[in-house]
């Protein structure tokens, strides 16, 4: 039988569709692999059809299958896909933010960068392998609802939240996180990059420190102190020596 020639992983995809037929189901369509005389499999999309006939036992149903080779189609998209994939985690893997991505509907994350990686103080591998949950101490328990909306929109489309981070050493930080939504390989996915709030808050208090305190040096000093701007001058210094004057 015909059957015996599908490939075992797709088997029950492509005989269910005729069996539906069969039995008055909807239309479908079935995409499977189908073994060619040299051995090697074919992608094969079958379209099923019900009809009648009549012979010497009386009516019968038959059902009639119109059949297309899409392995060349099947190879490009798999090529188009695997370039697709290529690219996001070379994206998130170039970029100066600490980066991540996963599946919108999956547990744990697809891909992270380094730079994510040693902001939790674990590796590449643990942070796929665990759950997301595992290294999230408290979010927003609305931001999955508010990321479904955006999927319906653009591509540009950013949700902006803010999340507490668990360190590996149990340590927890505040970050705000923008996730973009993106679709390949026929799934649509969660692109996320992570500042540390926390870290921008203290160096923006040590800055606010440090011009205080230089700022309380020039007004207690009792030796006379002038402050100038001489951005304009050096400007105007650089502009000579391109010019060739060097005295």
């Amino acid at each position: 039988p015909a059957s015996e020639f599908v490939h075992v992983d797709d088997f029950e995809r492509s005989t269910f569709s005729q069996l539906e037929r069969v039995n008055g189901g909807p239309p479908t369509k079935s995409t499977f692999r189908f073994r060619h005389k040299d051995g090697d499999y074919r992608w094969i999309q079958g379209s099923f059809s019900e009809s009648a006939s009549l012979d010497r036992n009386g009516p019968q149903k038959m059902i009639r299958g119109l059949f297309r080779d899409i392995t060349v189609q099947k190879r490009e998209d798999e090529i188009r896909q695997l370039e697709q994939e290529t690219y996001f985690k070379k994206l998130i893997a170039e970029s100066p933010y600490a980066m991540g991505m996963r599946q919108i509907h999956a547990s744990s994350y697809y891909f992270v960068n380094q730079r994510f990686a040693d902001m939790l103080g674990y590796t590449v591998e643990e942070m796929t392998q665990e759950e997301r949950s595992h290294f999230i101490a408290k979010e927003d328990p609305n931001r999955q609802q508010r990321f479904k909306q955006i999927l319906t929109k653009e591509s540009s489309s950013v949700l902006s939240a803010e999340t507490e981070y668990r360190r590996k050493d149990g340590s927890t930080f505040l970050a705000r996180v923008n996730h973009i939504a993106v679709s390949f390989n026929r799934e649509q996915y969660s692109i996320g990059w992570i500042v540390d709030i926390d870290e921008e808050r203290r160096r923006r208090l040590a800055l606010e420190a440090s011009e205080a305190r230089y700022r309380r040096i020039f007004e207690a000093n009792t030796v006379g102190i002038r402050e100038c701007d001489l951005s304009q001058l050096l400007t105007e210094i650089e502009k000579l020596q391109s010019e060739g004057v060097v005295d």
